[in-house]
């Protein structure tokens, strides 16, 4: 569950931006940020997974 979450929203954030960018010919700012959400969400959740095996 901890991996779907953040996989969920950067495929949804990519599969928004393309459509966003085929129909405007530019990214719109939710889609982007939903990307980075997810991103940034794999990154927290691995640094706290290596945080508790390291002790």
């Amino acid at each position: 569950m901890t991996r779907l979450v953040p996989i969920l929203l950067v495929t949804v954030g990519i599969a928004l931006v393309v459509g966003q960018v085929h129909a405007e010919s530019e990214p719109g700012a939710i889609p982007l940020a939903l990307i980075v959400l997810g991103l940034g969400a794999h990154a927290m959740m691995r640094a706290r997974h290596r945080r508790i095996e390291g002790r």
